[in-house]
């Protein structure tokens, strides 16, 4: 496994922070500096300074403020190429890790999240690859030279300076602890409430008949959520004010000259010495305050971060160091699967299955959804691997073949189809992109599609609208991207076969040519469509509790018999 600093999304940032921080240092004293002359300048034009000192004075302070201008958009427009080089190198990374990861990770996965973390963590991390350094640096470094030098030119002041901006930071500790109870309910609203919006969206249909607040009741989340925000922000109206009241450039520039004045009065301070503190007092508060904003958009942008690593070091499907070689396309599938423990952490998982499909045939997974159906051929479509035991594929064990090639030979039809933005050519194509418009016609053929296709405008080059797709169509669209794809082995969800009744012959038929000399594994609930099958699983709890055709379960009259009984009752 990968050590930490291996795994982590900013370790190949480090190089550019570093350099970064260093150089924000050089931007700091640049920035500082000129205020310092201009500074000094009005001192000594104050003091009766000789000409000469005086323009040197301005014209190096101008220089610098060029010189520091210059180097800050520099540096700027150079770290924002490097962001570029980063986050689609970032970008690359997650994408390979997203098609190495198991189905199962993918399912239990909300979209809402899905989508925050590869593009909006990866938006998060520009602050933090761009800006940050250089903002912390010089918004912590700059002050912090303006008060050395106004402590050289008077410690007294400089202290009194320092009252409100104390009392500021004081009065904010304060506050933060307070409402540190409500800043951790608002980032669960934060959490919550795109997910909240999300399922209010997809529950549409139920809700414009059975009312908003038969799924989720988003309008009485937002109320929920508005009277919270209104609660809290009159609570903390009053000590907000006083707080802008404190950092305010007017309220250190009244310090400056009240306590100034007495300090000239009384000869602790020449008259002279009070010009850098209205030069460089005043804004010094507003800089202190930036020094506290920064650190907000670094904690963001290292969330974003440990999320990503969190994501980088999922467990994933293992890489065959020497990926072994597939037999040949022209024999049936050999699948076997040898004492193989599925754990879901619900029910749906398999309890040491070991089973030999019959290679050629049909072996049809008959029983409940939550019986061990879908986690049987998640593993044999190498969707996952399994928690213990091995699945053989022609007697090698599938995480020993190399994955692309793998695929190439294992066929699905699920029941949820997905039409790719594209053409119909494109859509049929997917399975196999380097097929001739000859061969994906024939794939529609086969599916039944070819009067479908000559019905639209530009046949197979019309651009599918997926939601005018009817459920047959989607169906034997899956079914001539299989046809096309001509896999050894195919797995066939019985929900494929529930199509609209235009199509149902259509699929059925199609689907028969397709399982011809090829090993099947079929999935059903219902039995009636399974009655030919050469082999019969019957699963439960994780675990097979009879096997045999048709005939022997009948004969044996066990959990077969019984459920094949009632569903022929129900029909009769």
């Amino acid at each position: 496994m990968a050590s930490d600093a291996e795994r982590t999304v900013l370790r190949r940032a480090r190089p550019a922070f570093v350099l970064s921080g260093l150089i924000a240092l050089v931007l700091a004293a640049l920035t500082v500096l000129p205020l310092v002359l201009f500074a000094e300048l009005a001192r000594d034009l104050i003091d009766g300074a000789d000409r000469d000192r005086l323009v040197r004075l301005a014209s190096v302070g101008a220089g610098v403020l060029v010189i520091g201008v210059a180097a800050g958009a520099i540096l700027l427009t150079l770290l924002h190429f490097y962001d570029q080089y980063f986050a689609a190198a970032l970008r690359r990374t997650i994408l390979d890790k997203l098609v190495r990861l198991p189905l199962a990770w993918f399912l239990s996965l909300r979209r809402i999240r899905l989508r925050t973390l590869v593009h909006d963590d990866v938006n998060a991390l520009h602050y933090l690859v761009t800006h940050a350094v250089v903002d912390v640096v010089v918004t912590v470094v700059t002050p912090l030279a303006m008060l050395g030098y106004l402590f050289t030119v008077n410690w007294t002041l400089t202290l009194v300076l320092l009252i409100p901006v104390g009392g500021y930071l004081g009065a904010m500790m304060v506050l933060a602890f307070r409402d540190q109870s409500r800043l951790t309910e608002m980032l669960e609203w934060d959490r919550r409430l795109p997910e909240v919006t999300e399922e209010y969206i997809r529950a549409q249909p139920v809700s414009r008949i059975y009312g908003d607040d038969a799924v989720v009741d988003l309008p009485g989340e937002l109320s929920q959520m508005s009277r919270f925000l209104k609660t809290w922000q009159s609570g903390t109206l009053g000590s907000k004010a006083i707080l802008l009241q404190l950092n305010r450039p007017m309220t250190a520039m009244v310090l400056v000259v009240v306590v100034g004045t007495g300090l000239i009065v009384t000869g602790w301070m020449s008259a002279a010495a009070i010009v850098p503190f209205l030069i460089l007092g005043t804004s010094f508060g507003d800089r202190i305050l930036a020094a506290s904003y920064a650190p907000n958009g670094l904690r963001e942008g290292r969330d974003a971060a440990a999320r990503l690593d969190r994501f980088l070091a999922t467990e994933e499907l293992a890489r065959a160091a020497r990926p072994v070689e597939l037999p040949p396309a022209d024999r049936p599938a050999v699948l076997t699967l040898q004492n193989v423990v599925v754990t879901t952490g619900e029910v749906g998982g398999l309890d040491h299955v070991s089973l030999a499909c019959v290679p050629g045939g049909v072996t049809a997974i008959v029983g409940s959804v939550d019986g061990g159906r879908e986690a049987l051929a998640a593993v044999a479509a190498r969707w996952r691997d399994p928690d213990a035991g091995a699945v053989l594929l022609d007697g090698s064990d599938v995480r020993d073949y190399d994955e692309s090639e793998l695929r190439r030979q294992v066929g699905v039809l699920h029941r949820s189809v997905r039409v790719v933005p594209g053409t119909v050519a494109d859509n049929l194509a997917v399975s196999r992109p380097e097929a001739t418009r000859a061969e994906i016609a024939e794939a529609a053929r086969g599916a039944h599609l070819t009067e479908l296709i000559d019905r639209l405008p530009d046949g197979f080059d019309t651009v599918v609208v997926p939601d005018r797709l009817s459920a047959g169509a989607r169906q034997r669209l899956a079914l001539a991207r299989v046809l096309l794809a001509d896999p050894r082995l195919l797995i066939l969800d019985e929900a494929v076969t529930a199509a609209d009744p235009d199509s149902t012959w259509e699929v059925r038929e199609g689907i028969s040519r397709l399982v011809a000399g090829r090993t099947v594994l079929v999935l059903a609930e219902q039995l009636r469509p399974v009655v030919r099958a050469d082999l019969i699983v019957v699963l439960a709890d994780g675990r097979i509790v009879e096997q045999g055709s048709h005939a022997e379960l009948m004969a044996v009259d066990g959990e077969y018999a019984r459920r094949y009984r009632s569903e022929m009752g129900e029909l009769a």
